[in-house]
C-alpha cells in the first residue's frame, strides 16, 4: 500500500518498529474492554504481534508516530470476506480519525485484493465503533447471541455484525 495523507495523518503499511508507539494502545485496559483478545503485556509481545500481521496499515502523525492502525485479518479468499480490526489510542478517539482511515483503507482493500465483502463484530456497548463502522459506510446486519471470544477478559456473549460491500463502481 502506498503512503496516503488524510487529515493531517498518514495512513503506511504496519511496521514492527512501531510497537512502542502501538504497545500503550493495545496493553491499555481502556482501549481492551471492547476488543476480542487481550491486552499485551509488554512491548515485544506486540512487537511479535505486529510480524504476524499482513494487511495492517498504521494511523501515524506527521511526525511519523503510529497511534494506531486499521488491520484485515480473517481472511476467506474463497468466499471473498474478510474480518477488519481498528484501534486508535484513546487520546485521539472522537476526532473523526477512525472512520476516514477505515473508509481509505477499505478502498485500498477492494481495489487490490479479490475481498467483496469486509465485516466487523462490535460488542453492544461499543457506540464509538458502531458511529465509526457506521460513518465508514458499513451496515449494521444481524447481532450474534451466542458470539465465542477466546480472550480471558471478554465475557460478553452479544455481538453486532457490520459489514460494507464492494460496489460495482469500484471495480471500473
Amino acid at each position: 500500500m502506498q503512503i496516503i495523507q488524510f487529515n493531517g495523518y498518514t495512513l503506511r503499511e504496519l511496521r514492527v518498529s512501531d510497537s512502542a508507539a502501538i504497545f500503550p494502545t493495545l496493553s491499555d485496559m481502556e482501549n481492551h474492554k471492547f476488543t476480542t483478545f487481550d491486552p499485551h503485556e509488554n512491548e515485544e509481545q506486540t512487537a511479535r504481534w505486529i510480524e504476524r500481521q499482513n494487511l495492517f496499515w498504521a494511523i501515524a502523525l506527521p511526525d511519523d508516530t503510529a497511534v494506531g492502525f486499521v488491520g484485515y485479518h480473517s481472511i476467506d479468499t474463497e468466499h471473498k470476506i474478510c474480518m477488519i480490526s481498528i484501534h486508535l489510542n484513546k487520546a485521539f478517539w472522537g476526532k473523526g480519525i477512525a472512520p476516514a482511515a477505515v473508509s481509505i483503507a477499505d478502498n485500498y482493500i477492494f481495489s487490490n485484493t479479490g475481498i467483496e465483502q469486509i465485516a466487523a463484530t462490535v460488542k453492544p456497548e461499543n457506540t464509538q465503533s458502531q458511529r465509526c463502522l457506521l460513518k465508514a459506510g458499513y451496515t449494521l446486519e444481524k447481532v450474534i447471541e451466542n458470539y465465542v471470544s477466546s480472550a480471558v477478559n471478554d465475557h460478553s456473549r452479544v455481538r453486532h455484525y457490520y459489514a460494507k460491500r464492494k460496489s460495482i463502481s469500484e471495480d471500473v
